[in-house]
């Protein structure tokens, strides 16, 4: 279904060509991108972007930094992609257009949830969704918070008004009803109705237009004999009182068809030397240690000896979020950033990496014991043999080139995975004051020596 979805909206807007990058990108010109929040919002949808360029190829990296259902402030990065230019420019309305609509719905659910929290009562979606994406907003919608009602006309019975009048009455209609073996919810629009309803064993009743205090009376009359649901002109401004009315449930087709589409964005960087909106650091001085700095690294030389995937990225908020999204199934990967703009540490930390000053990186591992302490004796080796620096570990978490801190180790196991997050600072000539007493760089701890 997804599949299918995904194959419509590309072919839709695609067609035989994106002609526009076709005329003006070469066709070998790499570019990476981040997707953005522009506003708070729940995020949801981040899963379609993997079957959106799997579809499409030329992509070589893509890390969902989020999951459907987060909280996200503006300006959180919600995925990063990496991969020809084109690909991503011709992609990037039809990721958009899933992720901004998605990410409206999964919000509007979430103000309804949140509008009921306290009562015993649980919102309900729809069937007013957009036609050929229900599925995708019922997903959108439970990640929203709220709970989904039947999927269409297949999967639950839900009697009204005319299907009562064809079947000759109330008790007449549920009978029939129950021997389709699905749930039966049954409308009800008279005092009358009620009686023959529950009299015939109804289990799920629904009561349709009715102000909070009638709906209160109502429900005060069925005095538990069957679950109740309200519905009918049901929004945030009235939904609590629906709910303090004693209802079991409320439905509201507003989740579905009057969210609005939430602001994100989708920021391009073209990956080329003479671009010059695009520019790699370049080392302070020609020593030892500059070497080791990511841009400095051949990566395809690496990526052909190392036997797990790297991935890396000139700028990212946190290479630990990255790792993070690319789940378990990448055990071994690698992903490096020259900048990081929200790193992450103990404790809750967040830092600005800045580029050309220190290797920022996260491992996605199995989890083993002792996995911290093993990372550090691996960093402090890996710190001797390219400089010459010798270290020692702090526990838990911190390498020591002499008495100062030169990198640290953070480990968080993720849905099954351990990921290792590592910061070596590298070449930092100073530090602010605040931590002048406490954290050098391999360039700071190695001035004795001349190279």
């Amino acid at each position: 279904m997804i599949e299918e979805t995904v194959r419509r909206a590309l072919e839709e807007d695609i067609g035989s060509g994106d002609v526009t990058s076709l005329a003006c990108v070469p066709e070998d010109l790499r570019a990476h991108g981040r997707f953005l929040a522009r506003e708070p919002m729940i995020v949801a949808g981040l899963d379609l972007l993997r079957e959106i360029y799997r579809q499409r190829g030329g992509v070589d990296d893509l890390a969902v930094l989020k999951r459907d259902g987060d909280r996200c402030a503006a300006g959180d990065v919600l995925a990063t992609v990496r991969g020809r230019a084109r690909t991503l420019l011709e992609c990037e309305r039809v990721a958009l257009n899933f992720l901004q609509r998605l990410s409206g719905v999964a919000t509007s659910a979430r103000g309804f949830a949140d509008a009921v929290l306290g009562t015993n009562c649980r919102v309900l979606d729809t069937r007013k969704t957009t036609p050929g994406l229900r599925a995708l907003e019922k997903r959108a919608a439970a990640a929203g918070g709220v709970t989904n009602h039947r999927m269409g006309l297949f999967d639950a019975v839900l009697i009204k008004n005319n299907h009562i009048a064809a079947a000759g009455g109330v008790r007449q209609a549920l009978e029939n009803a129950r021997g389709a073996g699905l749930p039966v919810e049954i409308e009800v629009r008279t005092r009358e109705e009620l009686r023959q309803a529950l009299e015939a064993g109804a289990e799920h009743l629904l009561l349709d237009n009715l102000t909070p205090e009638e709906a209160r009376k109502w429900v005060r009359e069925i005095g538990g004999r069957a679950k109740v649901e309200l519905s009918g002109g049901i929004d945030l401004s009235n939904v609590r009182a629906y709910a303090e009315a004693g209802a079991d449930y409320v439905s509201a087709g507003a989740i579905t068809h009057s969210a609005r589409a939430m602001d994100i964005s989708f920021r391009l960087e073209l990956e080329k030397a003479d671009n010059p909106s695009f520019r790699r650091p370049g080392p302070i001085a020609n020593r030892p240690q500059d070497a080791i700095l990511p841009h400095k690294i051949d990566l395809e030389r690496v990526r052909g000896e190392f036997p797990g995937r790297i991935v890396h990225y000139p700028t990212l908020d946190s290479t630990m979020r990255a790792a993070a999204g690319l789940g378990a199934e990448a055990i071994g990967a690698v992903v490096l950033a020259d900048e990081q703009t929200a790193g992450q540490g103990r404790h809750g930390h967040g830092w600005h990496s800045e580029a050309g000053a220190g290797i920022y990186c996260s491992i996605v591992m199995k989890p083993a014991p002792l996995q911290t302490l093993a990372l550090g004796l691996a960093a402090a080796d890996a710190i001797a043999q390219s400089t010459g620096v010798v270290c020692d570990l702090r526990w838990p978490n911190d390498v020591m080139a002499g008495a100062k801190k030169v990198a640290g180790i953070l480990v968080q196991l993720v849905d099954g995975a351990a990921i290792a997050g590592i910061g070596i600072n590298v070449n930092q000539s100073a530090f602010p004051v605040e931590l002048a007493g406490e954290a050098t760089s391999l360039r700071m701890a190695s001035r004795p020596r001349r190279f």
